[in-house]
């Protein structure tokens, strides 16, 4: 159990390692330098979207789906109609 322990984390550290010589920097370290008004519009929509209730997130999906036929809309009530019995 130890051995499989000691070869995953040596597995970790394989991937961890970064060569300096050949430079390049992890997303978070990129975040770090840039100005905070070009990383706060995306920060505040994921905000946004946490309180946004699942209404709106409904019936934002059924916007984007456009128009059913009659019969396609049958075929997906019947379904849930399944669903919701079994």
């Amino acid at each position: 159990m130890k051995e499989r322990e000691d070869t995953k984390d040596e597995r970790k550290a394989q991937y961890k390692k970064r060569d300096k010589k050949k430079g390049g920097k992890t997303n978070k370290q990129n975040l770090k330098n840039k100005p905070f008004n070009m990383v706060k519009p995306k920060k505040l929509e994921s905000i946004a979207d946490r309180f946004q209730s699942t209404k709106a997130k409904l019936k934002g999906l059924r916007v984007q789906l456009g128009k059913f036929k009659r019969t396609q809309k049958s075929k997906i009530e019947n379904r849930r109609k399944q669903f919701r019995q079994a």
